[in-house]
């Protein structure tokens, strides 16, 4: 699948290229807090006097930015989506008017030729009358066997055309429904791709108006701050890991002593094993690593985070929703003690809120993940954060 045909894409392109030179040039990581849209805060104002200060502004207003972006490119993914499937309602729902216009059309026509022929022999009565000019009763029961035959045909020839005529009226009405709602996506699509526009261009702006010394010191900080997470999910998975072996162990012995079975003896921190499906979804998304992130893009030469890994698992056999807030919703959750390679990582601006879900990676174990992190990156093998983690879930092949 690509990216829906429309006049946004060249408006992407550019976006794009602004960000390659802006972006790219300063580093600085992808965003794990922020809503839509909004004043920026200038980079520098009277209250920030020393190069740190300015530094720390304007890491959290780019941060800002880049989960802005990602949220409205999400926006714009949902809206791009569905107009795919409006597009092919709007078309189906056409064939089918065309053809109810032809059966109407067709019920009519043969209404009206009953209609000339009965006032040709007379009509109904003229039928029935006919009958009586027999004086074989055996004669009398056929003939009136027949007429009604033919009057029964009459009726369920007006109950087609009046059916017909029906279907014809609904269709018209679904067709008008899946004009209406393909206007809407349509207008949904290109205010969400120029909402990424303006944020994108804000970005560059900002970055383009830091000095290098407060740029150096934002990526630093930026650093910093990341390895924190990093080093905080690692903690927390470890010792999650270490509950699960633990809870194992216990059930284990508890069988044993019930003479149930010895059961296995997991160790501290193991990874659970990954799923045949998990793996193969992982190693598609391994082959993507070096391509670049492109907002609205699904492959095959460029990815958004969530167009990766609906990619990734379409190879795999399972279909995922377009966007990150739907993949949620597409398996069972897993708790981090559990999380196991190919598992879906998602995070969120309130990581008590589902709806607020803007990122979504795959994880590949030991910490790690493959990633399309943001515009003017490359999709990506790098450490997992905590920053924003809201929980995984675990997609499956179905019943």
């Amino acid at each position: 699948m690509t990216p829906h045909p429309s006049p946004l894409h060249p408006a992407r392109h550019r976006i794009n290229v602004l960000c390659a030179r802006g972006i790219v040039a300063a580093g600085l990581g992808m965003a794990t807090l922020g809503g839509l849209l909004g004043a920026v805060p200038a980079v520098a104002s009277p209250q920030l006097t020393s190069a740190q200060d300015r530094a720390t502004q304007l890491r959290h207003t780019v941060d800002d930015l880049r989960v802005r972006t990602e949220q409205a490119a999400e926006a714009y993914d949902a809206a791009a989506a569905g107009l795919a499937a409006a597009v092919t309602e709007h078309g189906l729902a056409d064939r089918q008017l065309t053809q109810a216009h032809a059966d109407a059309a067709a019920g009519e026509n043969t209404m009206a030729a009953r209609v000339r022929s009965l006032y040709v022999s007379g009509g109904p009565t003229a039928l029935y009358a006919s009958v009586l000019e027999s004086h074989d009763l055996s004669d009398v029961f056929s003939r009136f066997r027949s007429v009604r035959a033919v009057a029964e045909g009459d009726q369920a020839v007006v109950d087609r055309a009046d059916a017909a005529l029906t279907h014809s009226g609904q269709v018209e009405s679904a067709l008008a429904d899946a004009a209406d709602r393909q206007n809407r996506l349509e207008r949904a699509a290109a205010a969400a791709a120029a909402q990424v526009g303006q944020l994108l261009e804000q970005e560059a702006g900002v970055l383009a108006g830091a000095d290098a010394d407060v740029v150096r010191i934002a990526e630093a900080d930026r650093k910093a701050e990341q390895e924190a997470a990093e080093r905080a999910f690692q903690a927390q998975l470890t010792a999650a890991q270490a509950t699960v072996a633990q809870a194992a162990r216990l059930a284990a012995q508890a069988a044993a002593t019930a003479h149930i079975g010895s059961g296995s003896q997991p160790g501290v921190g193991v990874a659970p094993a990954a799923t045949e499906l998990g793996r193969a979804a992982l190693a598609e998304a391994v082959r993507q690593i070096g391509k670049p992130y492109v907002w609205g893009a699904v492959g095959a030469d460029s990815f958004d985070c969530s167009g990766l890994t609906q990619w990734a698992y379409a190879r795999a056999g399972v279909g995922l929703p377009r966007v990150a807030a739907e993949q949620w919703y597409a398996g069972a959750h897993i708790s981090l003690g559990d999380l196991a390679a190919g598992d879906l990582l998602f995070w969120a601006t309130d990581p008590a809120n589902p709806a607020t879900i803007h990122h979504v990676a795959i994880y590949a174990g030991n910490g790690q993940m493959v990633a399309a992190p943001h515009s003017g990156a490359l999709v990506q093998l790098q450490p997992v954060y905590l920053a924003g983690y809201i929980g995984a879930v675990r997609p499956s092949a179905g019943p």
